[in-house]
């Protein structure tokens, strides 16, 4: 008899109509916002409209980052609406996991067979960062470097993470001579000075590599499998 209820639990699973059930992507692609904080110091350089003097002004650490986001999931996850009485919310549950009663009956509601929600732990997933744009209090920066990072990131509804991120960020740097020599004085050029700074010039500049850190919110484009129940 025990079975039998079973496996007519179960069946209800799948019945077309119900939708409860909702199959999450084991892997997705999303965009993520947030802070950034570069460990070290970095510089912005510039002339003296009036004297051509070089004018070296520290960067504010903390930068707002927007970044294109690879996330795979820790295990294969689902959502299944469970709740009654107008209380009714998605919970993060792992296919094939029934609740069950001490007898080991599947424990049903409203004939939809429910399933065990899940640990926090089996929330967290892994994430790889690709910084597409870099907005301070000077400028805003879009692809000026292939910047990124890893990180991890813990669910708080299917399509939206909170995420933490060990990042790699190159900006192009004076190099330091040349501030040790020409810091507020016009820079030599031949027999003429500068009159514009080209970061791109490598007589003058240099790829710099910075490690930090950022806390971003993740939303997935692509978070449910094609398929539900």
């Amino acid at each position: 008899m025990k079975k039998i209820i079973t496996v007519t639990a179960l069946i209800f699973v799948f019945l077309p109509g119900q939708a409860q059930i909702e199959n999450l992507a084991n892997t997705t692609i999303g965009l993520g916002t947030g802070i950034s904080l570069l460990n070290g110091k970095s510089y912005d350089y510039s002339l003296d409209p009036g004297s051509n003097n070089l004018v070296v002004q520290k960067l504010y650490p903390v930068t707002f980052v927007i970044s294109s986001i690879i996330t795979i999931k820790f295990h294969d996850l689902s959502t299944q609406l469970q709740g009654k009485d107008g209380k009714r919310a998605r919970y993060f549950v792992r296919t094939g996991d029934w609740q069950t009663d001490k007898s080991g009956v599947v424990v049903t509601e409203n004939t939809q067979a429910l399933l065990k929600p899940v640990r926090w732990t089996e929330r967290l997933a892994f994430n790889i960062g690709l910084n597409l744009a870099e907005i301070s209090s000077e400028n805003i920066s879009f692809n000026k470097q292939i910047d990124g990072g890893i990180g991890l990131g813990y669910f708080v509804s299917p399509s939206i993470q909170v995420a933490g991120f060990f990042e790699v960020v190159r900006t192009r740097q004076m190099r330091e001579y040349i501030i040790n020599q020409y810091g507020g004085k016009p820079i030599p050029k031949g027999n003429e000075f500068y009159n514009a700074l080209d970061p791109s010039d490598n007589n003058l500049f240099f790829n710099k590599t910075f490690t930090g850190f950022s806390i971003k919110v993740v939303i997935a484009i692509n978070p449910k499998k094609n398929s539900t129940y």
